[in-house]
C-alpha cells in the first residue's frame, strides 16, 4: 500500500515539468525541442561578434596607413641622405682632382717643340716651292738672260724680276681675279714688311711671314681650330656670358674647364673630324691661291699645278699647324701666339729717328734692356745676334720673322702672368759689318740696279694694274658723256 502511494507521488511531481516544457513548444516531444532554441543563440551570438569583426578591420587598415607615412617617411630621409652623400662625394672628388696635376693634351715641352717644328716646316716649304721665284738669280742687264724675255705674255719683268701671269694678257677675269689674290697676299704683309720691298734678301722673310700670320688669324687666334656651326657658337658663347653674371659667380677655372669640356665634347662627335679636315683643305687652297704666282709649273712650263701645290702645303704646313691649335684650344692652360708690339706699326726714316721719331727705326734702342725676350736675326749676316750692340750702333728694327709662343697658367680665379716658350723672331739690319744679301742663291746686283724685290715689283704691276683700269673707267666715262652731247 505504502508502495503504491510513493509511485502516485512521484507521478504528480514530474507532471508540472512536462507541462511546462510542452507550453514552450507545443507538439514537439524530447530534443526536437533543443534545436529552434540553439538556432537562436547562435544567431545572437552571430549579431554580438559582427561589431567586433568591423572593429578589427578598421584596426587593421589604420595599422596598414600608419606603416605606410612610417615607410613614406623613412624614404625620404634615405633620399635626403643619399642627395648629401653625393653632394658630399662630388666635393671630395672636386678636391682631389683639383689637388692633382690636370691631364693637359699638351705639355709646355711638347708646344715649344711642335711651334717650333711648324716654323721650320714653313721655311723648308717656302725655300721647296717658292725659292726659285723669290730667290732669282737674275741680271737686268743681260739681254742673253732667259729670265728676262718682254715677249714672254705669261711673264712680268720690273729690274730684271719675273713671276708667272698667266692668262692675265687675254682674260679679262683671270686678270681681275689674280689682282684680288695679289692684294689679299700683300694685305697679310705689315708695314714694316712692306717698306722692305726695295732692301734685297727680305722676300723669302715676308712671304714666310705672311704664312705665319695667315695660320695665326684662320687657327691659333680662333676660339676653336676648326669653326663651329653658329648656332653652336652662338650657344657656348650665351652659356660663358652667364656665367659670369650668376650668383655666386663662376671663378675662372670654373668657366675654362666648361669651356675646354663642351669643346671636347663637340669634338668627339661622329662627323666631326671629316669636318675639321674639309676646312683645313679650305685653308690650304686658300693660301696656295694667294701664293701660285711664284710656283714653277709643275710639267716646267709656265701651268701652275694648284692641286699638287696645295697638297703638299696641306701636308707639310696646314696638317700640324691645325693638329697644334686643336692641342692649345684643348688645354686648361692658355697657349698663345702672340706678335710683337711692333709688327703693325710703320717705321720711320733714319732722318725722324735721328730727330726723336717714334717709329720702328729707333725701337730696337727701346728694346736694349730687354734683349733676351727676343730672337734678333741680322739681315747681313743672316746669324743670330748673341749680345745685346751698344746704344747707337745703329741697328735697325725691320720687321717680324715669327711671332711668340707663349702659356698663362690657370689659377683659381685668374691667369699667371705669361710665360715665353718661343720667343718672337725680329729681323734687324745694320748689326753686320757686310751689305745685305739675299738668303739662298741670291740677285747679282751691279751698279745702277735698284734693289727691287719680287714682292716690290709685284706691288709696283699691282699699282700699274689700278691705274689702268682707272684710266679705263675714265675712258669709258668721257665716251659716255660725248655720246650724251651728240659728239
Amino acid at each position: 500500500m505504502t508502495a503504491d502511494i510513493e509511485s502516485v507521488t512521484a507521478t504528480m511531481a514530474s507532471l508540472p515539468s512536462q507541462s511546462h516544457t510542452l507550453k514552450k513548444k507545443p507538439g514537439v516531444i524530447g530534443d526536437a525541442s533543443r534545436e529552434p532554441q540553439e538556432t537562436t543563440e547562435q544567431s545572437a551570438t552571430t549579431e554580438t561578434n559582427a561589431p567586433t569583426d568591423t572593429e578589427h578591420q578598421v584596426k587593421k587598415e589604420k595599422q596598414k596607413s600608419q606603416t605606410l607615412e612610417q615607410l613614406a617617411s623613412e624614404n625620404a630621409a634615405l633620399r635626403a641622405d643619399l642627395a648629401r652623400l653625393h653632394h658630399d662625394l662630388h666635393e671630395a672628388q672636386d678636391l682631389i682632382f683639383s689637388l692633382q696635376p690636370l691631364q693637359q693634351p699638351l705639355t709646355e715641352t711638347e708646344a715649344t717643340a711642335e711651334f717650333q717644328a711648324l716654323v721650320a716646316s714653313i721655311d723648308e716649304w717656302v725655300d721647296q716651292k717658292l725659292g726659285d721665284a723669290l730667290d732669282l738669280d737674275v741680271d737686268p742687264n743681260d739681254p742673253d738672260d732667259p729670265n728676262n724675255n718682254p715677249d714672254n705674255p705669261n711673264t712680268n719683268t720690273q729690274g730684271g724680276i719675273q713671276f708667272n701671269l698667266e692668262g692675265t694678257t687675254t682674260n679679262p677675269h683671270a686678270t681681275h681675279s689674280l689682282i684680288k689674290d695679289i692684294q689679299a697676299l700683300l694685305n697679310l704683309i705689315p708695314a714694316p714688311g712692306r717698306a722692305a720691298f726695295t732692301i734685297p734678301g727680305t722676300d723669302i722673310d715676308n712671304i714666310q711671314s705672311a704664312i705665319l700670320r695667315f695660320l695665326t688669324d684662320a687657327l691659333f687666334s680662333q676660339d676653336f681650330y676648326c669653326p663651329l656651326p653658329k648656332g653652336e657658337r652662338e650657344f657656348i658663347t650665351i652659356v660663358e656670358r652667364t656665367q659670369r653674371t650668376l650668383t655666386p659667380r663662376r671663378d675662372t677655372r670654373t668657366r675654362r674647364h666648361w669651356r675646354v669640356e663642351t669643346y671636347m665634347a663637340l669634338s668627339a662627335r661622329p662627323g666631326f673630324p671629316a669636318y675639321a679636315t674639309e676646312r683645313m683643305w679650305e685653308i690650304a687652297y686658300e693660301i696656295t691661291r694667294l701664293l701660285r704666282i711664284f710656283a714653277p709649273g709643275a710639267d716646267g712650263g709656265g701651268g701652275v699645278d694648284g692641286k699638287a701645290l696645295a697638297t703638299s702645303f696641306f701636308e707639310s704646313v696646314v696638317r700640324p699647324a691645325a693638329e697644334l691649335a686643336r692641342k692649345m684650344h684643348l688645354c686648361y692652360d692658355e697657349f698663345a701666339v702672340e706678335w710683337s708690339a711692333h709688327h703693325d706699326k710703320l717705321p720711320s726714316s733714319p732722318e725722324e729717328s735721328d730727330a726723336g721719331g717714334t717709329g720702328t727705326g729707333d725701337v730696337f734702342e727701346e728694346y736694349l734692356d730687354r734683349f733676351a725676350e727676343f730672337e734678333f736675326v741680322d739681315l747681313g749676316s743672316r746669324k743670330t745676334l748673341r749680345e745685346a750692340p751698344p746704344p747707337g750702333s745703329g741697328v735697325r728694327w725691320m720687321f717680324d720673322l715669327r711671332p711668340r709662343l707663349v702659356v698663362r697658367k690657370l689659377k683659381a680665379d685668374a691667369w699667371a702672368e705669361a710665360k715665353v716658350l718661343v720667343p718672337a723672331r725680329i729681323l734687324v739690319s745694320g748689326a753686320g759689318k757686310g751689305r745685305a744679301r739675299a738668303r739662298g742663291r741670291g740677285r747679282k746686283e751691279k751698279e745702277g740696279d735698284a734693289a727691287l724685290t719680287v714682292l716690290g715689283a709685284l706691288e709696283n704691276w699691282l699699282q700699274e694694274m689700278y691705274l689702268a683700269q682707272a684710266r679705263q673707267r675714265e675712258s669709258k666715262s668721257s665716251l659716255r658723256i660725248l655720246g650724251y652731247f651728240g659728239k
